[in-house]
């Protein structure tokens, strides 16, 4: 209900352009709505959500051919302190983790330090578990194909995601972020983003006194 009555709000913003054949709608057009109706970022990103999604549907119904919300310069994001996991909040999701699959990736991403494009790029050859390090990394070149330590915590859950697969994550980045939000809801922790994992990782090397 939050999400439909936040996407509505940004709906009633493009109030000037409702009527406008989408065809014929230039970028200028839209980037003067979008300045018009606020100077900040996340209503400014609301507004461009619920304007690609239209897009979208004309492009599939061959009315256009390009997505135009593509080119509307946004507000700079706030700079915010980053929030992190409690322990209680980890907790959660070791518990959740017995009755659900799915939540495997989550705690991987947590102790591995992972983001999303890495979790879905390692390869299972790239799983050395004698040695107890994965093979990953995005980025940066520095970041890029880097040893991934396994600490013992979360080497047996990497280990039963591990049967008859050619990556460590199979599965599309939509049903991805599906399943997370749906983890999200079920242990009622506070509604972070993925990244989040990393930063607690980080936050735990830093508690632990190891440099970066």
């Amino acid at each position: 209900d939050s999400q439909r009555k936040k996407l509505s709000y940004a709906w009633a913003k493009w109030e000037p352009l409702h009527h406008s054949r989408i065809s014929v709608l230039t970028v200028d057009d839209l980037q003067s709505v979008i300045d018009g109706a606020t100077s900040t970022y996340y209503p400014a990103h609301d507004m461009s959500v619920i304007l690609s999604h239209l897009y979208k549907i004309a492009i599939r119904k061959e009315i256009i051919a390009t997505n135009k919300t593509e080119y509307i310069d946004l507000p700079d994001t706030p700079k915010a302190k980053r929030e992190c996991w409690t322990n209680d909040e980890i907790a959660s999701f070791w518990t959740d983790y017995e009755s659900h699959p799915f939540t495997a990736y989550v705690l991987i991403m947590c102790y591995g330090g992972l983001r999303y494009g890495e979790i879905s790029t390692i390869l299972l050859d790239n799983i050395n578990l004698p040695e107890n390090y994965m093979i990953g990394g995005i980025k940066s070149e520095a970041g890029r194909n880097r040893e991934i330590p396994i600490c013992d915590k979360i080497r047996p859950v990497i280990i039963k995601c591990m049967s008859g697969k050619k990556k460590l994550l199979e599965m599309s980045e939509d049903e991805f972020y599906r399943q997370y939000w749906e983890v999200i809801e079920r242990t009622g922790v506070r509604e972070l983003k993925p990244h989040t994992c990393r930063h607690w990782f980080f936050s735990r090397l830093t508690a632990a006194g190891v440099q970066g």
